[in-house]
């Protein structure tokens, strides 16, 4: 499959979900589409889109959508942010654990380059580091994938960044819960 087809697909996909939530919330108001879920399988919903959407940078889209219509519907932002944020990280570790396994297939000089990337991440303050990437998911909509890669890559333990990763995408949604519902 050629990249041009690939971005095509890919860039369908993103469409169609967000043409699918545009006409369930045409039809159906977030109250109803949680009456109908239930408020248990609604924080299972959320978990489960989080984590596999969470996989993809190009379904996040959707993922933002969820929360957003679910906290519209008045469920509570505190337990959107958990079920989400931890679902959301899952898919963070795995793209982590990608970038660290696909590191030794880099091409020398590519590798140097992250190396010295790493050095002058270990002449920083360690505390740096955590803070940077609690920003990056707690207050951007960018995509995890390339920060958990870009760690993966340069090697930078997984036990210094899991917490902020966390905290992070806890905050942010969090933040989308409340927007929505002070849109509501």
């Amino acid at each position: 499959m050629s990249v041009n087809t690939k971005n095509i697909i890919i860039f369908s996909l993103v469409l169609l979900s967000i043409v699918f939530w545009g006409v369930i919330l045409y039809f159906f108001k977030p109250q109803e589409i949680i009456k109908n879920i239930g408020v248990t399988n609604s924080y299972i919903f959320i978990f489960l889109m989080a984590t596999f959407s969470g996989v993809s940078s190009f379904t996040s889209t959707s993922h933002y959508a969820t929360v957003f219509t679910f906290a519209a519907g008045g469920l509570n932002p505190f337990l959107i942010s958990i079920f989400a944020g931890i679902g959301m990280t899952i898919g963070d570790s795995v793209f982590y654990y990608l970038g660290k396994r696909g590191a030794q297939s880099l091409p020398e000089s590519v590798e140097r380059k992250f190396q010295s990337i790493k050095c002058w991440i270990e002449k920083k303050s360690k505390k740096l580091l955590p803070a940077i990437v609690y920003m990056y998911t707690g207050f951007t909509p960018l995509p995890g994938d390339f920060l958990s890669i870009f760690l993966g890559i340069t090697s930078v333990k997984y036990k210094t960044i899991i917490v902020p990763i966390i905290l992070g995408n806890m905050t942010l949604m969090l933040w989308i819960s409340f927007f929505a519902q002070a849109m509501n």
